[in-house]
């Protein structure tokens, strides 16, 4: 009985090493906190220049975001891009040699100092450019009835040829943003392939959100061409 149990501790072992093997070759849509350096900063960016951290979308496998979180990449950015929240407008630097992932965007979701950002009014960190008639727009403040919430939908279909059939032929997406825009979902939402497979005949995929819906996940992230 005690050789029986020393060798399904030993399989297990086995079984566990073998899954985190996979784990962390296998591709994977996380997010990732990353340093903040903020150049050409005006006098009243008091608010932006105390960000030293700021959350990233990134995509790769899971050994590489993991080299990712314990280097010393940053995130370099205008004050004036962030103040706008122009999120697209940025340099990672300082990444680490042969990394194999992409930092797809900034996530302000999960930063709540971003979001309170977008609610402060003017000489309090951001400001409000006014003409000689212009006011000043209306803060946007949390909606208490309208509250944003992560929404996981299933057997969402590969849009595609008819001729081309892919394996699997639906995946799982995980998506975020205010109920309102959740409650029509999945209409709207559109998943693809990338054009040419990798080196093993996997092809990404692509979804495709409408406005107001952030993609936070979706599984698998390849597939392959079913022949």
């Amino acid at each position: 009985m005690r050789k029986n149990l020393g060798l399904k501790i030993v399989a297990l072992c086995v079984a566990v090493v073998i899954w985190i093997q996979v784990a962390l070759m296998a591709d994977h849509q996380s997010r990732v906190s990353l340093d903040l350096k903020l150049n050409d900063l005006a006098p009243e960016d008091s608010l932006l220049a105390a960000l030293r951290k700021i959350p990233c979308m990134v995509q790769g496998r899971g050994l590489d975001i993991i080299k990712l979180q314990f280097s010393r990449a940053s995130i370099v950015m205008n004050a004036a891009d962030l103040r706008e929240r122009n999120y697209k407008a940025f340099e990672a630097v300082n990444l680490p040699a042969n990394l194999n992932l992409a930092i797809v965007s900034i996530d302000p979701a999960y930063s709540p100092r971003l979001q309170g950002l977008a609610g402060k009014p003017d000489g309090e960190g951001v400001p409000v450019r006014k003409g000689k008639k212009d006011t000043p727009p209306r803060p946007e403040l949390p909606d208490p009835a309208d509250p944003l919430n992560t929404l996981v939908l299933t057997n969402i279909p590969i849009s595609g040829p008819p001729e081309l059939r892919y394996f699997p032929a639906v995946v799982t997406i995980k998506v975020r943003g205010k109920s309102s825009h959740l409650a029509s979902l999945p209409k709207g939402i559109s998943v693809t392939v990338s054009g040419n497979p990798d080196a093993r005949g996997l092809y990404s995929l692509t979804a495709q959100t409408p406005e107001g819906v952030t993609l936070q996940d979706i599984t698998p992230k390849q597939v392959r061409l079913w022949k």
